[in-house]
């Protein structure tokens, strides 16, 4: 429509001046604004070259009619310009709306569109005249804008602007949510009313770090509106905005990862402490079994001996002091063997109600008699599988623990039971590291009210010898860390200084499973039976087979003596005639599991009774497919020695029966 004209010195040409309509139109061509006129009664339409680029259109190809015009508006917005023009019509009042245009090569650019109506003096709209501006690229830049703000305001995380200062201009939805605080109120604060770590006595060295490194990350504690805190990682990064430094950050609530982690410390805590247990366990248990060979030598001497001389004689009362040392001696490995979870146990179905009931009464009297011993007692009798003595050895150590614990003091103590439907996982903060299986388990919980346990000692608490008492042993709590694993159980330890303790024991509860027993118990010793035969003594320890040699030999046997497994199955394949075998279980090499197994193929029908400082019960799941005849406990005297071979030998019963 209008061509640019050379500019010309003042009075040479005086052609625009006098045509401001012509001025007015290069000036909107210079600003990239399209203009155009139509005659409504005509349909003519008339338009800058301006209008002509934003279609495509190569100069005079368009034949001027708005019915032309038209194809150039995209379909999906053809019907709303439509309207807005008629609107502007009707109403005499000017139009402006964004839409789109399809320009001739069918690529799309978004247009503002403006324009008003002229009317004659009758008040007929006579033409139409506006303009047309591309605004593709502020659409575009606009759209990116909107989608960055929907973006920020919808994160995760918080995301604020702070000037130099440390006051916010921003916060983002997530910010407001976290902190409690209203948009409007966060813009009235700074980084300093809710940051409770943030360096603000040396803010303007941080800050000039801030601006020499860009970004920075750190950790911090920040404060809610109500006042409480949480965790957050921070991301810091320096912007220079306008000539104006500005920081934009990044805030994560890292409250599920920092209790994540201190949650995985205490596993891993707990397992290395579970496996310091375990490894201690072994080591008690190696030490109670070379302890109970020892002993074997020691009690049996001293029985044989006894047995050998007048009653009236002082020498008899010396080795009757003999004896009773070994058995105390004796004891003591066996709550070593507790603690290993070997120790011997007589399993059967019984009541933790009962059971728990029982032993309260009996240590009400003995307990602190300023402590006040509350029950709260499952009315079901929670059954289990166990062993009733080894069991009330646990309760009295936590009852007596627990009295102790007020230190005199007036205090209570609190013996409950329930039941739970463990889910698995359930287990993972328990003392023991064996994971359990889900399951129904009846507990037992002591709890008291007194000093607590130092952080340094919940440790250590269960480790053989370990003690904060002043005659303490240190067995009492590791005898029950062993009875409970023997049990398949688990132990929940919650204590801090002045806070108290609660110990709880999570046991199986009771299925229809059979109990799995030892062998035939023996019958009563009797000193002067005696029997025929030859008898083989399997024991790598030469003591404990010296010893069971006399003793055998003294009532009437034949001996043969075999260090190992593999020699005494050599010993077994050349004697025939062989009355019994007499097999320690722990040997190193073959132990005595393979040698029974091997000793029973060669000749089934020969007796085996097993001897081992360990429990009955754990040689009875070690031999559950096919048992021995008796079982003798070490250390021995002559009497159990000899009562359990006359059991087996007296109630044997031919092969073909």
């Amino acid at each position: 429509m209008t061509t640019r004209k050379k500019a010309t010195a003042p009075g040479a040409n005086d052609d625009i001046r006098h045509q401001p309509e012509a001025f007015f139109l290069e000036a909107l061509a210079a600003a990239r604004v399209g203009t155009w006129t139509w005659d409504i009664a005509t349909d003519e339409i008339v338009w800058s070259r301006e209008v002509e680029r934003l279609f495509g259109l190569s100069p005079g190809t368009f034949d001027g009619t708005y019915a032309s015009y038209q194809r150039f508006q995209h379909p999906d917005d053809l019907a709303r310009v439509e309207r807005a023009i008629t609107h502007a019509i009707q109403s005499g009042s000017a139009y402006d709306i964004e839409h789109r245009v399809r320009r001739i090569d069918g690529s799309v650019r978004w247009v503002q569109g403006r324009g008003r109506a002229a009317y004659d003096d009758d008040g007929k709209a006579i033409r139409m005249a506006g303009t047309v501006v591309d605004i593709t690229d502020k659409k575009r830049i606009s759209e990116h804008a909107a989608r960055m703000q929907f973006t920020i305001e919808r994160a995760s995380d918080a995301v604020f602007w702070h000037d130099r200062n440390a006051r916010f201009i921003y916060a983002n939805l997530k910010a407001c949510e976290e902190l409690g605080y209203t948009r409007e109120e966060l813009e009235q604060l700074s980084v300093a009313d809710i940051s409770t770590t943030d360096p603000w006595e040396g803010w303007d060295e941080f800050w000039q770090g801030l601006t020499e490194r860009k970004t920075l990350k750190l950790e911090s504690v920040h404060r809610r509106k109500d006042g409480s805190t949480f965790p957050a990682e921070v991301h810091l990064n320096y912007i220079d905005y306008g000539g104006d430094g500005f920081v934009c950050a990044f805030v994560r609530n890292i409250s599920a990862r920092v209790e994540a982690d201190e949650k995985r410390k205490r596993l891993e805590a707990q397992v290395l402490h579970a496996k310091k247990l375990e490894s201690l366990g072994v080591l008690a248990g190696g030490i109670a079994h070379d302890f109970n060979n020892l002993l074997v030598g020691i009690l049996g001497s001293a029985s044989l001996a006894a047995s050998e001389v007048r009653e009236d004689s002082s020498i008899r009362e010396r080795l009757e002091v003999i004896q009773n040392a070994a058995l105390r001696a004796s004891d003591l490995a066996t709550q070593m063997l507790a603690y290993a979870g070997k120790g011997t146990r007589h399993v059967e179905p019984l009541s933790i109600s009962e059971l728990v009931t029982e032993t309260s009464r009996l240590l009400e009297h003995t307990i602190s008699n300023k402590a006040i011993l509350r029950l709260e007692l499952a009315s079901d009798p929670l059954m289990v599988r166990g062993d009733a003595t080894q069991l009330r050895q646990v309760l009295m150590n936590l009852l007596t623990n627990a009295s102790d614990a007020l230190e005199g003091r007036s205090g209570s103590i609190t013996l409950g039971t329930g039941t739970i439907d463990a889910e698995p996982g359930d287990f993972r903060d328990s003392v023991i590291a064996t994971e359990l299986p889900a399951g129904k388990y009846h507990f037992v919980q002591v709890e008291d009210d007194g000093s607590g346990i130092h952080q340094e000692s919940l440790t250590k608490i269960f480790d053989p010898f370990y003690t904060t008492k002043f005659a303490g042993r240190g067995l009492g709590l590791a005898a029950v860390l062993g009875i409970v694993t023997a049990h398949e159980g688990a132990i929940q330890l919650e204590s801090a200084t002045g806070t108290g303790t609660r110990f709880k024991v999570f046991l199986p509860a009771l299925t229809s499973n059979g109990v799995l027993t030892g062998a035939a118990k023996p019958k009563s010793s009797s000193a002067s039976w005696h029997g025929q035969g030859t008898v083989l003594v399997v024991d790598d320890e030469e003591l404990v087979r010296n010893v069971a040699a006399l003793i055998l030999k003294k009532h009437g046997f034949q001996v043969l003596t075999a260090a190992d497994g593999r020699e005494a199955i050599e010993l077994a394949s050349k004697s025939r005639d062989l009355s019994l075998v007499l097999l320690d279980m722990t040997m190193p090499g073959m132990d005595g599991e393979q040698t029974h197994r091997a000793l029973r193929e060669l000749n089934p029908g020969l007796p085996v009774v097993l001897s081992s400082g360990f429990g009955e019960q754990d040689a009875a799941r070690r031999f559950r497919e096919n048992p021995p005849d008796a079982y003798v406990q070490k250390p021995y005297r002559v009497g159990e020695l000899v009562s359990a071979i006359r059991s087996v030998l007296e109630n044997r019963r031919p092969l073909d029966d």
